[in-house]
């Protein structure tokens, strides 16, 4: 089963969110953000979802 997820992104002055979706362990998804990338990444929110790519999408619309 896939899963969508919140990511939180900071660094000194500003909050990011990246909402995505993996078929694979998050934590693989986390690690590869994190290569080259200095800011710290938090796993906020993972839903597991046979509909991961319309459960994004929605999640997108709702929030960008």
């Amino acid at each position: 089963m896939s899963k969508v997820y919140l990511l939180r992104i900071e660094n000194d002055e500003e909050v990011y969110f990246k909402i995505g979706w993996t078929s694979r362990k998050i934590e693989t998804r986390v690690r590869e953000l994190e290569t080259g990338n200095p800011l710290d990444i938090q796993i906020r929110q993972v839903f597991e979802t046979r509909h991961a790519v319309a459960l994004e999408s929605a999640l997108h619309r709702m929030y960008a």
